[in-house]
């Protein structure tokens, strides 16, 4: 699964499927695990009571962990898999980390956990995304009277942080003109 920078949430893996020896699941767990940013990476759960039952989500930003929860262990192995079905990830950060994130899925009824299917989260920076440039390197400008047009700021390094482009911009000269006051 590809997450491109600044765009809507996308489902992690809509096609997993649970085979289980019982009717009903206690919970669920996806995992971000390489790669995780505790700053940066999001799962979220988008269920609905007619297809995900009483399945609740919490998410903890800290260890990347979506815990899926049935209160009373009563929500069907049709819930529980339309429920990571409905696993979604995003990113808060408009430079996120580009190291793909794998996330690890894990079922319980109760009792034991189940063998963790992995998947892989793909960062993407879209070619066309618009970010903010960042100017860098300062200076100070010392001048003099009836001096020549200087400079303000040079050299300016503009690039946009995704892609290290350089950006366009126009440089001003300042030219201050005075008329120095004479004493006689």
């Amino acid at each position: 699964m590809t997450y491109t920078v600044q765009k809507p949430a996308v489902l992690v893996d809509p096609g997993i499927t649970i085979s289980a020896s019982v009717a009903t699941l206690a919970s669920a767990t996806v995992q971000i695990g390489a790669g995780h940013n505790s700053s940066q990476d999001v799962l979220n759960f988008a269920g609905s009571t007619g297809t995900t039952g009483n399945i609740v989500g919490t998410f903890s930003l800290a260890t990347g962990i979506l815990t899926l929860m049935s209160a009373g262990s009563t929500a069907t192995i049709a819930q529980f898999q339309q429920a990571l079905r409905s696993v979604t990830y995003a990113n808060s950060s408009s430079t996120p980390t580009t190291d793909a994130r794998t996330d690890s899925y894990q079922i319980s009824d109760g009792t034991a956990f189940s063998n963790p299917l992995s998947s892989t989260v793909n960062i993407n920076f879209a070619p066309n995304i618009n970010f903010a440039p960042v100017l860098a390197v300062g200076s100070n400008l010392n001048y003099s009277t009836l001096q020549p047009p200087t400079p303000i700021n040079t050299p300016i390094l503009c690039r946009t942080p995704a892609t290290q482009r350089r950006c366009n911009l126009r440089l001003w000269r300042l030219r201050l003109i005075t008329n120095p006051i004479r004493t006689s």
